[in-house]
C-alpha cells in the first residue's frame, strides 16, 4: 500500500495485457482503470477474454457465438454486482484522477499510459508535466494507502532487452517509482525470425525497492490475452508449466 510500480514496454508488447491481469486477480479488492488509449468497451472485452478464455479475436470479428455472449453478459453483470472494477476512458488529468480515487477509495489503481496523462497546471514542456504527475502519484499512492500501477512508453527501439532508463521522460518515474517492471518480448522486435516464438516473454524487475531485482520467464497467450509465469518444478523431472498470472 502506498506505492507506485512503473511498467514498461514498447508498443504491441502486452502492457495493457499485464496490467489486466493484475487487476482481475484481486479478489475483493477496489480496482480503478483509467484508460487514455482505449474505451471501457474494448477493455472489458479484454478482461472477459483473458476470465472466460475466449479468443480476443472473436470479440474483434463480432464472431462470439450465442453462448459465448451469454457468458460475457453474465460476468459484465457480476463485475456490476461487486462493484469492485471501476473503468473510466474519460478522465485525463491527474487532478481529476486525485478527485476519483479520493471518492471511490480503492485497493489498486492502473493508469494506461502515464504519457497521456495531463494537468491543469500551466506546463508546456512535457518533461516538467511528467516530472509533476510522478510526483502528484506518489503523493495520491501514500495519502490514499493504494497502489498505482502506472504504464509507460519506452524511448528507444533497439532490440535488446530494456532497462528503466529507456522509460520516456524517465528521470523523475525512475526516482519515484518504488517498482520498475519492464517487458521484453523478442517477437515484437523481430517477427521474421523464425527461430522467435510469439509467446516468449521475459518480466524484467529492474527496480525494487523493498527487494531483490531479476527476471521472471513468462509466456503470452496473445489469443487469450494471458500471461503465465514459467514455473520450473523441481519435485518431478525438470521442465516447465505454466502457472496463470
Amino acid at each position: 500500500k502506498g506505492t507506485v510500480v512503473h511498467i514498461g514496454a514498447r508498443p504491441s508488447t502486452g502492457k495493457t495485457a499485464l496490467a489486466l491481469n493484475i487487476a482481475k486477480n484481486q479478489k475483493n479488492k477496489k480496482v480503478i482503470i483509467f484508460s487514455l488509449e482505449m474505451s471501457c468497451e474494448m477493455i472489458y472485452e479484454r478482461m472477459a477474454s483473458s476470465i472466460l478464455m475466449i479468443d480476443y479475436g472473436l470479440f474483434n470479428k463480432e464472431k462470439l457465438s450465442t453462448e459465448q455472449v451469454q457468458k460475457v453478459k453474465s460476468l459484465i453483470a457480476q463485475l456490476e454486482t461487486d462493484r469492485n472494477l471501476y473503468v473510466y476512458d474519460d478522465i485525463y488529468n491527474i487532478e481529476n484522477m486525485s478527485a476519483t480515487i479520493v471518492e471511490i477509495k480503492p485497493d489498486l489503481v492502473i493508469i494506461d499510459y502515464i504519457q497521456k496523462v495531463t494537468t491543469t497546471q500551466k506546463i508546456l514542456q512535457m518533461r516538467e508535466r511528467i516530472e509533476y504527475i510522478s510526483g502528484e502519484l506518489k503523493h495520491i499512492a501514500g495519502y490514499n494507502k493504494c497502489t498505482i500501477i502506472a504504464l509507460s512508453q519506452l524511448t528507444r527501439n533497439g532490440k535488446e532487452a530494456p532497462t528503466m532508463s529507456d522509460l520516456k521522460e524517465s528521470g523523475a518515474l525512475e526516482a519515484d517509482g518504488d517498482y520498475i517492471m519492464l517487458i521484453h518480448r523478442p517477437y515484437v522486435l523481430n517477427k521474421k525470425d523464425p527461430n522467435i516464438s510469439p509467446e516468449t516473454t521475459e518480466l524484467i524487475i529492474d527496480k525494487n525497492k523493498f527487494g531483490n531485482t531479476g527476471k521472471i520467464d513468462m509466456c503470452f497467450k496473445g489469443e487469450y490475452q494471458q500471461f503465465y509465469e514459467m514455473a520450473r518444478d523441481i519435485s518431478e523431472t525438470p521442465g516447465t508449466e505454466e502457472i496463470p498470472f
